[in-house]
């Protein structure tokens, strides 16, 4: 069974969620087999689409072809951007993001093997909600999916309690880092 999500507001009816589907734009391939077994050890079952660079995830966040079918690309609650790649960054990834009303909240981390304080910095400040250094073995990369989990579960159920639209102003951005 996914990771489905769930609450009940005064100002709204019982929400009941489809699993979480998650976007997660790397170039790496290692990496990429890497998070899709870390994501099913962390109980996240739900639609995961992979692309290989910052071009395909506008498309699909946009809807543009290939992606034109949302039964088959939804909307993702969580993008997991990595910053250098070819095409688009992910610094462009993330400041596209920024100026479309129309992409409901999502939870937004960064996943890199960067270090640099400027690098993290800019994440922040172009709008991600989590900034990860690429760790270096499975039990941790399996961590971090689970806390993502919860945080994207929580950011759902904590707009639906405040019978908040969804829009990414709605709620405020929780700065989370990974613990040395």
């Amino acid at each position: 069974m996914g990771l489905r999500y769930s609450c009940q507001s005064p100002k709204s009816e019982k929400i009941v969620g489809q699993p979480l589907t998650i976007l997660v734009v790397e170039d790496n391939s290692d990496d990429t087999e890497l998070l899709r077994m870390a994501f099913a050890e962390a109980g996240m079952d739900g639609p995961i689409e992979f692309v290989r660079d910052g071009n395909r995830a506008k498309a699909y966040l946009s809807g543009a072809a290939p992606f034109e079918d949302p039964s088959r690309h939804p909307r993702p609650d969580l993008l997991v951007l990595d910053l250098k790649m070819p095409g688009l960054s992910g610094f462009e990834v993330l400041q596209w993001v920024a100026q479309q009303k129309g992409l409901k909240p999502m939870v937004v981390a960064i996943l890199s093997g960067s270090q640099w304080p400027a690098d993290i910095d800019r994440a922040y400040a172009s709008g991600a909600d989590f900034y990860f250094v690429k760790p270096l073995g499975f039990e941790q990369l399996v961590s971090v999916a689970e806390r993502l989990k919860e945080r994207c579960v929580l950011r759902i159920a904590a707009m639906a309690s405040a019978g908040v639209a969804m829009g990414k102003d709605a709620v405020k951005r929780q700065v989370y880092a990974q613990e040395e």
